[in-house]
C-alpha cells in the first residue's frame, strides 16, 4: 500500500545545482546575480550585486523558485561554499543572509546566461 502523506522539507533534495561556465568567476555577482525586492510576494526591483557573495566558488544550489519580470526570468539560487556553513540571523533575515541570491536563466536580449544547470 502506497503512502499519501507528505514530509515537509527546507529544500526539495532532487533539486540540482547551477554552475558558472565563464571564464573568470570573479565578475559573476557584479553582472550576473541579484537581489530582489518583493512586494505582496511579487518581486518589483533586481539589483545587482556590487561584488561576488561571500565565499562564492561557482557553484549554486537551485533553490526551486522562478520569477518573470521585466522582460526577464531569475532563479532562486543558494552560494554552496567549500567547507564553509551557510548560516544567517534566527529572525528578521534576507535571502542574502543565507548565501540565497537570484540569477538571470535563459536568453536575455542576445546573450546567454553564464550559469548551467546540473545535477
Amino acid at each position: 500500500m502506497s503512502s499519501i502523506g507528505s514530509s515537509l522539507k527546507q529544500v526539495p533534495l532532487n533539486n540540482g545545482f547551477f554552475r558558472s561556465i565563464s571564464s573568470s568567476i570573479t565578475n559573476d555577482g557584479s553582472e550576473n546575480m541579484f537581489s530582489l525586492t518583493f512586494v505582496l510576494g511579487v518581486p518589483t526591483v533586481a539589483t545587482p550585486l556590487v561584488a561576488n557573495p561571500t565565499n562564492y566558488n561557482g557553484l549554486l544550489r537551485d533553490m526551486g523558485a522562478q520569477y518573470v519580470f521585466g522582460g526577464n526570468t531569475y532563479r532562486r539560487v543558494q552560494v554552496v561554499p567549500a567547507g564553509v556553513d551557510v548560516g544567517g540571523p534566527a529572525t528578521g533575515a534576507a535571502d542574502g543572509d543565507y548565501g540565497v541570491y537570484y540569477i538571470k536563466v535563459g536568453r536575455t536580449g542576445s546573450s546567454p546566461s553564464v550559469f548551467v544547470r546540473t545535477g
